[in-house]
């Protein structure tokens, strides 16, 4: 299973008209050849940006009503409603400082996708960047009704000392100095949160640098961690486009040897 992260703006650049499926079918089709599942991830931090709406306007405002945000998803599940290679709709990539509209945004998008389509996931991201670590008090209203009962959330984590905890900008393992279970003590709160709440759970984003090997010693009790608890993952990140980013997952040597991550990761891959 993989992320696939795109943007409301590049598929529909005007609210309520038709999205443009062209890229998005190119890759699902891709996916469905090969067996692969799909978490299509819309990567807007619960913005919208356009000439006619601004610059990274919070969505559930005035400017950017919820109805437009549903509309989207909407279309966007009655066109992949039987598509196989889809797993779920990642409703919104790390919602942040949305004054507390976020959980009323995720609801109406839900309730649409549900008009189309009771098959897939609904993967829901909670607040403050998703963070593993605070979501249990970043996310208090975040209790999404689905009468189908296939609402999973999703939270990230990082294992770097950067604000907010883990944030992905990693500076070297020797000035990091993490102890080997930073990432258990990463993740532990969203699974609280969900055992609290009776609610399933998925880690879509986490990752180490690829620049030395002993990142290992977090990643292996992090990844065996998150699998105990029978959560779905996804590593960030991969792709031939990523270039020198340093979580990057991708062969090197044109793609003849692994990256050092993917002697923990394939070990739990299904």
């Amino acid at each position: 299973m993989y992320q696939l992260p795109f943007k409301w703006e590049r598929i529909q650049t005007e609210f309520y008209q038709p999205v443009d499926f062209t890229n998005l079918d190119k890759i699902a089709a891709l996916a469905h050849e090969r067996g692969m599942k799909v978490v299509l991830d819309m990567h807007n931090y619960d913005r919208y940006t356009s000439a006619t709406v601004g610059t990274n306007i919070v969505i559930g405002t005035a400017a950017v009503p919820n109805e437009a945000f549903a509309d989207v998803w909407r279309q966007i599940a009655d066109h992949y409603r039987d598509e196989t290679a889809i797993y779920g709709y990642g409703l919104m990539n790390e919602p942040h400082s949305t004054g507390g509209l976020w959980p009323a945004s995720a609801q109406a998008a839900t309730d649409a996708i549900r008009e189309v389509d009771t098959n897939h996931w609904v993967i829901v991201g909670g607040e403050n960047w998703s963070s593993a670590y605070s979501w249990r008090g970043s996310n208090p209203g975040l209790d999404i009704i689905d009468a189908y009962g296939k609402v999973m959330y999703e939270a990230h984590a990082y294992f770097d000392t950067k604000y907010p905890p883990g944030d992905g900008d990693y500076s070297s393992y020797d000035s990091e100095n993490p102890i080997d279970d930073k990432g258990v003590y990463q993740v532990n709160p969203f699974i609280l949160w969900l055992q609290e709440h009776h609610a399933r759970g998925f880690i879509g984003e986490f990752g180490t640098p690829k620049t030395d090997v002993r990142w290992n010693r977090v990643l292996e009790p992090v990844v065996s961690h998150i699998a105990a608890y029978g959560l779905n993952s996804t590593y960030w990140a991969g792709g031939k486009n990523w270039g020198n980013y340093q979580l990057d997952c991708s062969p090197t040597d044109n793609y003849t040897v692994d990256s050092i991550q993917v002697e923990v990761l394939e070990r739990y891959i299904p």
